[in-house]
This record gives C-alpha cells, sequence and structure tokens, in this order.
C-alpha cells in the first residue's frame, strides 16, 4: 500500500535568490515545521488564510 495522496498543488515563484532560506526561518520560528527545517508550504497557507487587515497587523508587530 502506497502513501496517501495529500491535497496540496506545486507552485513556482520566482524571488531573490536569499527568500528560500528566509522563509524557511520565518515558517521555523512561527512554528511550521517539516523535519528540522521550516515548512515554507504550510506558512504560505498560513497567510493565504489571513484577512489583509490582519497581515498589516501581525507584520506591523513583528517590527
Amino acid at each position: 500500500m502506497g502513501r496517501p495522496k495529500l491535497n496540496r498543488t506545486m507552485i513556482q515563484v520566482r524571488v531573490a535568490p536569499d527568500t528560500p532560506e528566509k522563509l524557511k526561518k520565518i515558517a521555523l520560528e512561527l512554528g511550521y515545521q517539516w523535519g528540522a527545517e521550516g515548512n515554507t508550504g504550510k506558512l504560505l497557507d498560513a497567510i493565504a488564510s489571513l484577512e489583509v487587515e490582519e497581515l498589516k497587523r501581525l507584520i506591523e508587530s513583528k517590527q
């Protein structure tokens, strides 16, 4: 019996060379983890589920 399929979609984006590591670090700091690394997919899901105003408050509170 194989591994169950995850209900996930893969996307590709163009970002600065250091952005993937920065996103992994942010994800890890916020508790989105896969093994020993930050889980950027879960971080992006969390961001996408926020309302714009909530996201603005969250960003401002981290500064």
